[in-house]
């Protein structure tokens, strides 16, 4: 069975940016030619609680509206959404006090994508990100949660396992959330397989899930046959396969420059994330997919 062939064509984007509207260094139309001048087919800008749009923008990217809401749940946990609309108007939210739940459900139900920003970085636990429902995916790498300016929690895989060893697999995207347009800028990215560089095609890849994450790897082909899953990607170092279970021999496929690897399935394997690892330590994770349904 097929569980993803990359398109002729893959649009490459970031959904978590700000600018100086909240508390970005750059304005929003340096920051958009910014992104635009590293290649990038589309972008979100999702500055704190306000909706910035890229006036006097022409060029070729996508800028799609967005926003970024966050609630503090208890003085050792927060919790920040990163909402996507086709319009401002989507995202404009009746109550900005109201807890993040009913503002979430808010933005889901007038169309927005929707995405749990830096779990790691903002301490989340398995329980409270269980009770936000309706989520399109969450951030498992986030580019600025890292030194020089902060603790190393970027990457979110850990908690995102969790979620998904209970039944929870949550599409997941890389971002810069990008604040100082320094090492953290057009670090981290999604891949989307949509029909064509529009809105309307961008935002339905993002709520189907249509999309990985990665920081440089791509995948070009994954499939599941006879209880083996393989993977074809380009040059990496390292192939790896996480699951429900602790511990399954050769989940680690190693090598240099490597374009290909598979894993053999254990008894109880209720899912499967494969995460690619280049040789500059950069990764891309492939969404997490259900075995029992697949086998």
């Amino acid at each position: 069975m097929l569980i993803f062939k990359a398109p002729k064509t893959e649009y490459k984007g970031c959904l978590h940016l700000h600018t100086d509207q909240s508390d970005g260094l750059l304005p929003p139309l340096e920051a958009v030619q910014a992104y635009e001048a590293a290649g990038y087919d589309f972008i979100a800008i999702t500055d704190h609680r306000r909706i910035t749009l890229a006036d006097g923008y022409t060029g070729p990217m996508l800028v799609l509206p967005g926003i970024e809401i966050n609630q503090a749940k208890e003085e050792e946990e927060v919790i920040h959404i990163v909402a996507i609309g086709t319009d401002a108007a989507m995202l404009r939210s009746p109550d900005d006090q109201a807890p993040i739940a009913r503002r979430l459900e808010h933005f889901i139900n007038h169309g927005a994508a929707c995405f749990l920003a830096h779990p790691h970085w903002s301490l989340n636990r398995v329980e409270t990100i269980k009770a936000l429902r309706g989520l399109h995916g969450a951030e498992i790498y986030n580019a600025v949660s890292c030194p020089p300016t902060n603790p190393d929690r970027a990457d979110s895989t850990h908690i995102l396992d969790l979620l998904a060893r209970d039944g929870l697999l949550l599409p997941t995207i890389a971002a810069d959330d990008a604040h100082y347009y320094a090492g953290e800028f057009a670090d981290s990215f999604i891949y989307a397989q949509a029909d064509n560089l529009s809105t309307d095609a961008i935002l339905t890849a993002l709520k189907s899930g249509r999309f990985y994450a990665s920081r440089g790897p791509r995948f070009h082909e994954v499939s599941l046959t006879e209880g083996q899953v393989r993977v074809s990607c380009s040059p990496v170092d390292h192939i790896t396969f996480h699951s429900n279970l602790a511990w399954n021999e050769g989940r680690a496929v190693n090598g240099s420059g490597i374009t290909r690897g598979s894993y053999r399935l254990a008894s109880g394997e209720r899912f499967v994330r494969v995460v690619l690892t280049d040789s500059q330590g950069r990764k891309a994770w492939l969404n997490p997919f259900p075995i029992a349904s697949l086998t």
